[in-house]
């Protein structure tokens, strides 16, 4: 007998981007860059959140050439795990080369604002420093936070 609720194995060359990927859902970064990234004259099926995370994604799995994503030695459009954990809709490297080209200021500035938004949770204010100390036996490094009501 077969058990029903056995998770599928998929195989994958971009693990890591199968693990972001699951994160990303969690805070529906897809959805919100398709619904609030906009290019002008852009009139293609797939929508250009889609694509502007595509071309992020390609440099996510440590490519710089855009062909990579169709014609490269492992390509990322063909990778099914990821294109499920990132709920993405990939298209041909050169409808992104269309995207990015059509992409202005305006365009640039909705996807650091939605990335902004997303990531505010999880970064304090003022960053991080780090602070050695002489522990005795040596010394230990940890990361101390600063918040601007500290400064």
């Amino acid at each position: 007998m077969i058990e029903q609720n056995q998770p599928t194995i998929r195989r994958t060359e971009h693990a890591m981007l199968v693990a972001w990927g699951d994160f990303s859902r969690l805070h529906h970064l897809a959805e919100r860059l398709r619904q609030e990234v906009f290019i002008p004259r852009h009139h293609e099926n797939i929508p250009a959140g889609d694509l502007i995370l595509e071309f992020g994604l390609l440099l996510l799995s440590g490519s710089t050439q855009l062909q990579d994503l169709n014609l490269g030695p492992r390509p990322l459009v063909k990778d099914e795990a990821v294109k499920e954990a990132w709920d993405v809709q990939f298209g041909h490297y050169t409808t992104v080369s269309r995207a990015l080209k059509a992409a202005t200021a305006e365009t640039i500035a909705q996807v650091v604002s939605v990335l902004g938004e997303i990531s505010r949770p999880f970064i304090r204010p003022g960053g991080a420093s780090t602070s050695c100390q002489w522990a005795g036996i040596g010394s230990a490094c940890r990361p101390e936070w600063t918040t601007s009501e500290q400064l």
